[in-house]
């Protein structure tokens, strides 16, 4: 489902020697010269996974956060200039990560309500600016609206971490929104920097903004937390949340797309693995193969490509095989503009993959049919296995 700030919208096998394809899974693109009997997967799963069925218990809050990055607006909508990412973007199922911009009383008030959320955050390529998005969902409209004055009341009457309390603010085109302020040095530069942060409650949902401008921008900072509600408050509208009792019985795999990623060997999970997502929620985790999060959103929107399953593997839907191809070419010209990276060999019998490198991580993708797979790895060896895994993989896409 691609879902646009403000406006509602629709909703990563071995043959005979020396045999060759010229298509995967169906209707694909042309994949003349796949050589499977070449093919190295070392001991990665070769076919589609089982169907994941209902999620763990100790999961499923994770997944009700992870369908919310759809619906979060990404730093750049609201700052064009903002666009690399911290990496600290991610599912928020426990309050204690909230506890540096809400500090540890205002994270405990979040404890007593919190259903899900999800949190982003980025800055502009000189560090000057920052801003940083969290939506979370309360239990009902009154947790929200007492939160956000609870919360506010708390930073600006608390010295939380030794550093002071913050300053309220009172902002005219801001009158639904706690607003505090503080003024600081930059840790790196040393230069006068302000950080300003909004809490609004809209519905049953508390809705955080947070902009961190030099000292003599402080003024622009209204401008881009209203910017940021403006786009925020329509958008999570939209959202389907789960009824709170069906949390514990929602699908690991909503969309029927993490089939095709390629499992972990170690079995080992980290907050944002086993995870599907829309554009919206995977450029919230541009990496350093994505610096730029709008170039990444981009790609996707302009490919029609709706999903985006992570694990060991991130594989994505496109339209069709012709949009899949176009992603592929895409997503590869978007990482080898990112300094230090260039063009790597394709790994053996599969020519149709492209892969870089850039000295101390492997990045390789292929196509087949309407999805594109993506493998990264500190290693090439590790990178083709994957990747040769992966096209197999999609040999059984649907």
């Amino acid at each position: 489902m691609r879902v646009a700030a403000g406006a509602v919208a629709a909703g990563v096998l071995l043959a005979g020697c020396g045999s060759s394809e010229a298509a995967v899974g169906g209707d694909t693109a042309p994949t003349a010269g796949v050589d499977r009997a070449a093919l190295n997967t070392g001991d990665f799963p070769t076919t589609p996974q089982p169907p994941y069925g209902t999620a763990d218990p100790d999961k499923t809050v994770a997944i009700e956060s992870q369908r919310m990055a759809e619906f979060t607006t990404l730093p750049f909508e609201v700052d064009p200039e903002i666009t690399e990412s911290f990496g600290s973007s991610k599912p928020v199922t426990d309050p204690k990560v909230l506890k540096d911009s809400f500090s540890e009383p205002g994270a405990a008030i979040v404890g007593e309500s919190l259903v899900a959320g999800y949190m982003t955050s980025a800055k502009t390529p000189s560090g000057e600016r920052e801003f940083s998005q969290i939506v979370l969902r309360l239990t009902d409209d009154a947790a929200a609206a007492s939160a956000a004055e609870r919360i506010h009341t708390s930073l600006v009457t608390t010295d939380n971490g030794g550093v002071g309390a913050q300053t309220a603010e009172k902002i005219d085109i801001l009158p639904n929104t706690f607003v505090s302020s503080r003024e600081s040095a930059d840790f790196t530069t040393k230069k006068p920097v302000v950080t300003v942060k909004g809490f609004t409650a809209h519905g049953n949902y508390l809705l955080y903004s947070s902009a961190r401008v030099p000292g003599t921008e402080k003024d622009s900072t209204a401008r881009t937390i209203a910017k940021a509600l403006e786009l925020q408050e329509p958008l999570i509208d939209q959202f389907p949340a789960t009824p709170v009792d069906q949390i514990k019985d929602i699908k690991m795999d909503q969309d029927d797309v993490l089939i095709y990623a390629v499992g972990r060997l170690d079995g080992a999970l980290a907050t944002q693995e086993m995870a599907v997502y829309g554009p919206r929620g995977i450029s919230q985790l541009a990496n350093d193969q994505f610096a730029d999060a709008s170039r990444l959103y981009k790609v996707l929107d302009d490919t029609n490509t709706d999903r985006v399953a992570v694990y060991d593997s991130y594989v994505y839907r496109s339209e069709s095989p012709e949009s899949a191809q176009k992603l592929l070419d895409g997503l590869v010209a978007a990482n080898l503009d990112q300094e230090g990276w260039t063009k790597a060999p394709s790994p053996a019998g599969l020519p149709n993959a492209q892969c870089t490198t850039n000295g101390t991580s492997d990045a390789c993708w292929v196509a087949g049919g309407r999805y594109v797979g993506q493998s990264t790895s500190g290693t090439k060896t590790d990178v083709d296995q994957r990747i040769s895994a992966q096209y197999l993989i999609l040999d059984g896409a649907k």
